[in-house]
């Protein structure tokens, strides 16, 4: 959860950013860091929260490697977890 929060921090700054910057280039970047952030969070696969945007987008892979005694449904937090903490 906490690392969820950081990102929406640094997306709420960015945009923030993007949205007062010199209009020169007349960029619209607080709607591109959105959708890429809703994109993001529309790969996401397992258990899904209630408070997921993606409408369509429903629990996933769920079940996957249970025949090999593997869970892979967080697979996605994992990843994003793991590169925030390299980044960081």
């Amino acid at each position: 959860m906490v690392g969820s929060a950081r990102v929406l921090l640094v997306a709420a700054v960015v945009g923030f950013l993007a949205t007062t910057a010199c209009g020169a280039a007349q960029r619209d970047y607080a709607a591109a860091l959105t959708k890429s952030l809703l994109y993001f969070e529309a790969q996401r696969s397992g258990r899904l929260p209630p408070t997921h945007r993606v409408q369509w987008r429903g629990n996933s892979a769920l079940k996957d490697g249970a025949d090999h005694g593997v869970s892979t449904s967080a697979m996605h937090a994992c990843v994003v977890r793991c590169t925030c903490l390299v980044r960081a």
